[in-house]
């Protein structure tokens, strides 16, 4: 069980710093560099992030059409109240 909400808490982790990058990424105009400033990590860091998301999203994050869905997708996000604990049955 240990071993298990080590990895979850890891993955989690991951999961954060990879969505403050994408949407470092994406407020930046899609600039490695400014990125990288922005986040205060090296641009090679923010190079791996981006090939980790677009690894797991399947889709071309450098394209216009999917960069505006996924900058949408987070303003939404951020937009919605967190899920109370309670509304779960």
């Amino acid at each position: 069980a240990l071993i298990l909400a080590v990895t979850s808490a890891e993955r989690a982790k991951r999961g954060t710093a990879l969505m403050i990058t994408l949407e470092a990424f994406l407020d930046s105009g899609a600039s490695l560099e400014a990125t990288a400033l922005r986040l205060g990590t090296h641009r090679n860091t923010v190079r791996y992030r981006l090939r980790c998301i677009a690894g797991l999203l399947d889709r071309d994050i450098h394209d216009p059409r999917v960069a505006l869905e996924l900058h949408l997708a987070l303003r939404i996000r951020q937009s919605r109240p967190p899920a109370s604990l309670d509304a779960v049955p």
